[in-house]
């Protein structure tokens, strides 16, 4: 076990702080007059957090010899599953977007109309997506629950997925934490991890280009 601790402790302990520190210093009145990072900025920032949370996913899977179930069971029911819980969560993201924006905080405008139309900010949402699938569903719930019943683990897990996206305000970790026990769900039904990669995908993939378009219209 004392090679998946890194992990432990960056998923339940380091990105909630991180969350919580970014969503604080989001509130504050001087964030109105606060510069938006340059995309490429950003877009590295995201990628070397999930490089380093992937490795030290790959050390604790590698390392403790965890059984990891990638494959899913595609029948009609996991389909019908899984677009349930993207339909339910799209028309949550659609709400959001909807939402005015406060005026200390138009940098959430600018950011939503940098996401969509860039391709490289697609590729980075979709390799956090999918990171984030390996680490939390795949990982941190599974190695939880060597300790803890089944429905514990998967509220920790949840409740750190949705505390590392705090940044985005309280509704986002709220939704953040529905959307993982949703897929973490979804992972229980189809037998593995596939399936809930694959709705991740498919969910920030439309979520971004909501957002956008919600953006453009303010």
């Amino acid at each position: 076990m004392i090679w998946s601790w890194p992990l432990l402790m960056v998923l339940l302990l380091v990105l909630p702080l991180l969350g919580w520190a970014s969503w604080r210093q989001s509130l504050k009145p001087t964030s109105q007059a606060a510069v938006l990072p340059s995309p490429s900025a950003m877009m590295g920032q995201i990628w070397v957090l999930q490089s380093v949370v992937a490795l030290l996913g790959l050390l604790a899977w590698l390392g403790t010899n965890f059984t990891l179930s990638w494959g899913s069971h595609f029948g009609l029911n996991a389909w019908l599953l899984a677009a349930l819980a993207v339909g339910v969560f799209l028309l949550l993201a659609w709400w959001e977007a909807s939402r005015p924006v406060p005026a200390d905080q138009q940098w959430r405008l600018a950011l939503r109309k940098i996401t969509a139309k860039n391709p490289w900010w697609v590729g980075t949402t979709l390799y956090a997506g999918l990171v984030e699938e390996f680490v939390y569903r795949g990982l941190l719930t599974g190695l939880l629950m060597i300790h803890l019943e089944w429905w514990a683990a998967a509220l920790i897990s949840a409740m750190a997925f949705g505390l590392a996206h705090l940044s985005g305000g309280r509704r986002a970790a709220a939704s953040g934490v529905l959307f993982a026990l949703s897929m973490q769900g979804l992972v229980w039904f189809s037998g593995g991890l596939a399936m809930a990669m694959m709705a991740h995908v498919v969910y920030d993939l439309m979520a971004a280009w909501l957002g956008h378009r919600q953006s453009q219209r303010a």
